[in-house]
């Protein structure tokens, strides 16, 4: 994309370095034994409650976790993730958004087509499946967003 506009190589170069730096997710699991042993959470969410209906919503950030909300069923907690992107990225439209999954990936499509609607046809969404060991680790019906931001560097989410 940043070649199409024009960039340079360095400059390509220079935003890859930045944008290791500055990528931030949110993760749909349920795995209570990755929760429990992964994750922090805020007070208002209890891991131990987590049933099939209820998803926790989890920020990741290089290898810190933490449960930050909770929706019931995986649409309403899709839609959490949409806002909380739209408040955290930095203009969606010019940065690729990564969205992986294992099993699921109806729902990986839906994110994925209701983003470009939502953002416009210009925003680069792309989808690609867990390693094996992020599947054991998340669990097999998980969802991952992957984006780039500057407002989190010295916030908590």
């Amino acid at each position: 994309v940043m070649y199409k506009r024009g960039h340079t190589d360095l400059e390509i170069l220079n935003f890859i370095k930045d944008f290791k730096d500055h990528i931030f997710g949110f993760l749909i699991s349920q795995n209570k034994q990755f929760l429990s042993q992964h994750c922090t959470t805020s007070d208002k969410i209890n891991i131990n409650s987590t049933s099939n209906l209820i998803m926790p919503i989890i920020f990741a950030s290089k290898d810190r976790y933490e449960v930050i909300d909770k929706a019931q069923g995986k649409k309403k907690a899709l839609g959490v993730i949409l806002k909380l992107i739209n408040e955290y990225s930095l203009n969606v439209a010019d940065y690729p958004l990564i969205i992986t999954y294992s099993d699921d990936e109806l729902n990986a499509e839906y994110l994925k087509k209701t983003i470009i609607e939502k953002f416009g046809e210009d925003t680069v969404v792309l989808l690609q499946k867990f390693t094996n060991s992020n599947e054991e680790l998340f669990d097999k019906k998980a969802i991952y967003i992957a984006f780039y931001s500057k407002k989190l560097i010295n916030k908590d989410i």
